[in-house]
């Protein structure tokens, strides 16, 4: 899957962690996994999005619409959330039933 150029898994209830998408970095153009119920901290590997060296072909990122936790990795998280749609919380959410 190293040469996938699109990726939509949307709205999809998925749910736990995101996956570690970082081997998809160099060829993805379309990275969309918004609406799901992925959670807990963003991975540090999606700073590889965030890095125009690493990922210059992104052109529409969404990852919304999933619970994920503050803070965004430290190392990119001013670039990731420019360059991505995503929403965090700094508090956990509730467990699900």
């Amino acid at each position: 899957m190293t040469t996938l150029n699109v990726l939509e898994i949307q709205i999809n209830q998925m749910v736990g962690a995101p996956p570690d998408l970082s081997a998809l970095a160099k060829n993805l153009h379309v990275l969309k996994m918004d609406k799901n119920a992925f959670n807990g901290t963003l991975p540090s590997s999606y700073c590889a999005f965030a890095s125009t060296a690493t990922a210059p072909l992104l052109t529409d990122c969404d990852l919304g619409g999933n619970s994920f936790v503050c803070p965004l990795p430290s190392a990119c998280a001013a670039t990731i959330a420019s360059k991505c749609a995503l929403n965090c919380s700094q508090v956990p959410p509730a467990p699900l039933l």
